[in-house]
């Protein structure tokens, strides 16, 4: 079992008369079988987990329609797989495993389901065009449940776990690519294998399926200056989209070079995917060295492989601090240095329902405002320079609010920070 994962877990709950019993994943492993004659796609997926210390029924999420399951080999009903309310959004039901399983035991299931629309908020289906399929993994931290649980069995972002991808697309004698920031071979026409390391989080995974005649791509590198290595380059755009690439890559160069610069190391491998949406139909949003974006965004994006994506929140109620803090350093209409007021109303950026799925609304501007409040208290080269060592210790490591707020309390020896928290961060009613 990997350390300290279920020390960051929820807490185990009674729901629905279960025992509700957060696991940590060991090991993931799924197939994935597009048919482009029948226009579906079938999955088998295997879940290697642990038991914490307590017995109890294991909570995982999967926003598909499962067919067949089986436990351990042993073969299990779908209405005992079924969602259950967790917490105080609707949208972030789990699903809990209606068969008792014993403390500290190594355990296996195993899944199989037609790919279809994911059962969550304003998620994407699979398109099967007459040029080809297209397939995006979709994910968003606006609505519950968008990250890989969408389409595989995965965990709350506490968890870190390896995950094995085989891809297949037959059928059709289109030629397509594939992209992704995990480890891919390409084992044949159409068919690919993906290693995700163990160090990712049901959000840092990035894939893009697309036709090869209808994609527009760049590789190139660029040398790292902080140590001189090689980065790989690889930006894609659909070819309708009227995007200079060539550009993308220029201000993709400057912004890496930034972050090293200004924070710290690139931690993501030798390799950055971006991928540019049209503005009309696309979304922003950050994995784990690679970004699917629009150009207007591309700062912002980049900038979270460094906090998001390299200093990670443990839970979503820990996912306001890389919001409010990429938005700080990227957005030139912030306000960088503001003093707080003691007639400002408390503010709630982390919130105290332990199985919250989504970062908080107020994020990009109450968290951004609050960083300008610290570097008012902190001074501005001193508020930069905590974060920078923050970020250069706690890169490999889920991060809490809580962890933060006593970091940035341990370096400057300001204990007026737990004030400023406790009103800004955690909306309470304290005088400042």
């Amino acid at each position: 079992m990997k350390s300290n994962d279920l020390d960051l877990a929820p807490p185990i709950a009674v729901v629905d008369n279960l025992t509700a019993v957060p696991i940590d994943i060991t090991k993931s492993k799924a197939e994935m079988i597009f048919d482009m004659l029948s226009h579906k796609c079938n999955v088998n997926s295997t879940t290697n987990f642990s038991m914490g210390n307590e017995n109890g029924n294991a909570i995982f999420d999967l926003r598909q329609d499962i067919s067949n399951a089986h436990l351990n080999d042993k073969h299990i009903s779908n209405d005992k797989l079924r969602h259950h309310k967790f917490g105080m959004d609707n949208d972030s039901a789990l699903r809990i495993l209606e068969e008792s399983i014993d403390s500290n035991s190594n355990n296996r299931f195993s899944l199989q389901y037609e790919l279809k629309k994911p059962n969550c908020l304003n998620s994407h289906p699979i398109e099967w065009s007459p040029a080809g399929l297209y397939f995006d993994f979709w994910f968003s931290d606006l609505f519950p449940a968008r990250y890989l649980e969408m389409w595989f069995p995965s965990n709350l972002i506490y968890d870190r776990f390896g995950f094995s991808l085989d891809i297949r697309i037959i059928n059709t004698q289109i030629e397509h690519v594939l992209f992704s920031n995990g480890n891919i071979n390409k084992t044949g026409d159409n068919s690919w294998t993906i290693e995700f390391p163990d160090k990712y989080s049901s959000f840092s995974h990035m894939l893009s399926i697309c036709p090869k005649n209808e994609i527009e791509i760049i590789n190139d590198i660029m040398l790292l200056p902080n140590n001189g290595t090689n980065l790989k380059l690889e930006i894609f755009k659909s070819k309708t989209n009227s995007v200079n690439l060539i550009g993308i890559v220029k201000k993709l160069k400057t912004h890496i070079s930034q972050s090293v610069l200004n924070i710290g190391p690139y931690i993501h491998g030798n390799k950055f995917t971006c991928f540019v949406w049209e503005n009309s139909i696309g979304r922003s949003m950050e994995y784990e060295g690679a970004v699917t974006t629009l150009e207007v965004d591309l700062k912002h994006e980049v900038f979270h492989s460094w906090f998001a994506r390299g200093v990670k929140p443990a839970t979503q109620n820990d996912s306001w601090m890389d919001e409010g803090w990429t938005v700080y350093n990227t957005d030139e209409a912030i306000s960088l240095i503001k003093p707080f007021s003691p007639s400002e109303p408390p503010v709630l950026l982390s919130s105290p329902d332990p199985f919250n799925r989504v970062t908080p609304g107020n994020s990009y501007t109450d968290g951004a405002r609050f960083f300008a409040g610290l570097a008012a208290e902190l001074g501005y080269e001193n508020l930069n320079s905590y974060m920078n060592s923050f970020y250069k210790t706690y890169h490999e490591i889920p991060t809490t609010t809580k962890r933060l707020e006593s970091y940035l309390i341990q370096q400057s020896g300001n204990e007026n920070l737990e004030k400023l928290f406790n009103r800004f961060v955690y909306g309470r009613s304290e005088n400042i």
